[in-house]
């Protein structure tokens, strides 16, 4: 069964493009100063000036066209959940629950000795689909309860669990 797109559910959708955008920001600033030294290096070589104007425009043109490339193709899809203007709602069943608890390690003795960083994930299994949940939707739900599942249509992204 297919729903409109609610505020929440657009307000979702563009904090997942922004966070796509951002990471993107970073790694542009990154390759930035990777271009820097490499123009730097192509000066300092013994091509003639013309050689070098030609190879840095030319990685420079090859490096905006891929970074641009590989934006797009990153926003395209939630891009186009946020143009179709409705999700799917699917009905199923919770058939599993399992809470599982990653530990990290910083490399710092001193600092995971004193409080070890840890990441708890909640997994749900609603009939044949599996989703990463946050506590508060693990806890609402007891196996064998009726879940509806908002889902966005492009990138099945879970919206919304009722």
């Amino acid at each position: 069964m297919d729903g409109k797109l609610d505020d929440t559910d657009k307000k979702f959708l563009r904090s997942e493009i922004r966070q796509i955008v951002v990471s993107y920001v970073a790694l542009f600033l990154v390759s930035a100063v990777v271009f820097t030294a490499g123009t730097i290096f192509i000066h300092q070589s013994d091509l003639s000036s013309d050689a070098q104007s030609l190879l840095i425009g030319l990685l420079s043109v090859i490096g905006l066209i891929t970074f641009g490339a590989f934006l797009w193709n990153s926003i395209k899809d939630p891009l186009a959940d946020l143009r179709c203007g409705t999700k799917r709602i699917v009905v199923g069943h919770l058939l599993d629950k399992k809470d599982s608890t990653n530990y990290g390690w910083t490399g710092n003795i001193g600092a995971d000795s004193t409080s070890q960083p840890k990441l708890v994930e909640y997994r749900l299994t609603i009939d044949e689909m599996h989703f990463v949940v946050g506590l508060n939707d693990f806890s609402r739900f007891a196996v064998g309860d009726k879940v509806k599942v908002h889902l966005s249509q492009v990138t099945s992204k879970l919206l919304k669990l009722e």
